[in-house]
């Protein structure tokens, strides 16, 4: 295993990957899905399942990111159309998190994460 670096990039200010990352990974969930559904005869289960859980990863990310910008109901649109093409824990996580306000979620989990001794103080 080397652990070097191969390349190095720069990202422009105004790069459509960088100003509009929710459309990106939309719009290339949107161009696969097409591909999947045009070409699925003719690739393998396998590649099928894997093309999937691509596009699911890409959606629970769109979701992720509607969710921090409290768009709430989009990201529960979004996690659902995840969990349709690919159930999994993260598309349940996020579309049951998604009906919490994130300053509300991250606030729960600062106190659960918070040592037994500091929280004994607070009682």
């Amino acid at each position: 295993f080397i652990d070097d670096v191969h390349s190095l990039y720069r990202i422009h200010a105004n790069s459509l990957t960088r100003t509009a990352v929710e459309q990106t990974l939309l719009d290339g969930a949107t161009v696969r899905l097409k591909y999947l559904a045009a070409s699925k005869r003719k690739i393998s289960h396998t590649r099928v399942r894997r093309a999937r859980e691509s596009i699911a990863r890409s959606l629970n990310d769109v979701g992720y990111a509607r969710w921090c910008a409290d768009r709430r109901s989009g990201a529960r649109q979004i996690y659902l159309q995840s969990w349709r093409l690919k159930p999994s824990v993260a598309a349940f996580a996020g579309f049951l998190k998604a009906y919490i306000r994130r300053d509300i979620a991250l606030s729960v989990i600062r106190v659960v994460r918070r040592p037994k001794s500091e929280l004994s103080r607070l009682r």
